[in-house]
């Protein structure tokens, strides 16, 4: 699939979203139309007599008779034009519901393959587009028990170690784990003033985030001893999650808005600007929590959702979700 089609399929889906948007904006112009001619029809007139009495006949003059057709066929204007709306927008349903989401992600491939080689190497396929409307995407391919009294918050993974951040004051660890197993390897405990959050690794140590304390700890990813702690700042001044873009040589951080943080992956300063990510159906992509990075993209958990999102780290557009 060329480069023309990927262009006429979002073609589709702008032209679908803009009539969702312009029929929502003629139902509220019709509602205000037919408020204004049931006022101006209706309005009582204070004659001074009894409610009791018998109402006189409302009169109108000229000016209001006028008035009241030119929002009449003003109305019946917006009734064509939303029927026009409508089937334009059936028409376009239609047209999206018709995609071969194979063609789309054959799509993908020819379109960013050379993208994904810079990042990941080549050989690896993109990840397809879809949206929350293609349903369960994902198999479970195996369990393993977990303690329940750890909060979990944040994972990272690096040569067969599992590493966990959990949270909750007072209950907050770092923990390695075995990652085929869960087997505790080592285990510490945070001061307890801390609620631990995201945890990433990186060129052999641990980054950890906290939520509320703007504060951060590095950890030897071997033995968990702690290296330094260091301070941040973030849109919400809260600490999320936290995953690292090794082709961008920066950490990719969230704090629950809808913004992702850049630092720097050897001062932990905070670098360019921040990106605001958008979803899929217009909304800005908020509560985006436990963030991982893989084949170019920011993979991110949203709270109280069972949701991925898949975006571009550089734009904030969410490529799949």
């Amino acid at each position: 699939m060329n480069k023309a089609k990927k262009l006429q399929q979002r073609a589709e889906k702008r032209a679908w979203k803009k009539a969702q948007k312009k029929a929502k904006q003629l139902e509220k112009k019709m509602l205000r139309q037919e408020n204004k001619k049931n006022k101006m029809k209706y309005e009582e007139v204070d004659t001074g007599i009894p409610p009791s009495a018998p109402s006189p006949p409302i009169t109108m003059d000229p000016e209001m008779i006028q008035e009241e057709a030119m929002v009449i066929n003003e109305a019946e204007k917006i009734m064509e034009e939303e029927e026009e709306i409508e089937e334009e927008m059936n028409e376009i349903q239609e047209e999206y519901v018709d995609i071969d989401m194979d063609d789309v992600a054959g799509l993908e491939d020819d379109l960013i393959f050379e993208e994904l080689e810079t990042f990941v190497g080549a050989g690896v396929k993109p990840i397809p587009f879809a949206t929350l409307l293609d349903g369960v995407r994902f198999e479970v391919l195996e369990t393993l028990p977990h303690d329940p009294t750890c909060f979990t918050q944040g994972l990272s993974y690096n040569n067969g170690i599992l590493y966990e951040s959990t949270g909750l004051n007072g209950k907050s660890k770092v923990r390695r784990l075995d990652a085929t197993t869960l087997d505790v390897i080592q285990s510490i405990d945070i001061p307890r003033e801390y609620f631990g959050e995201g945890i990433t690794y990186h060129n052999g140590n641990l980054i950890q985030i906290t939520w509320k304390k703007k504060t951060g700890f590095v950890y030897d990813a071997n033995d968990l001893s702690l290296l330094l702690d260091f301070p941040f700042e973030t849109e919400r001044m809260e600490g999320w999650g936290i995953t690292h873009d090794a082709s961008n040589n920066r950490f990719i951080v969230s704090d629950g808005s809808q913004y992702l943080h850049f630092w720097d992956d050897q001062t932990l300063e905070e670098v360019g600007e921040r990106v605001k990510v958008w979803r899929l159906d217009g909304r800005t992509a908020r509560a985006m929590n436990e963030l991982e990075f893989w084949r170019g993209k920011v993979l991110a958990n949203v709270w109280y959702e069972d949701t991925i999102l898949v975006i571009n780290a550089d734009t904030g557009v969410v490529e799949s979700e």
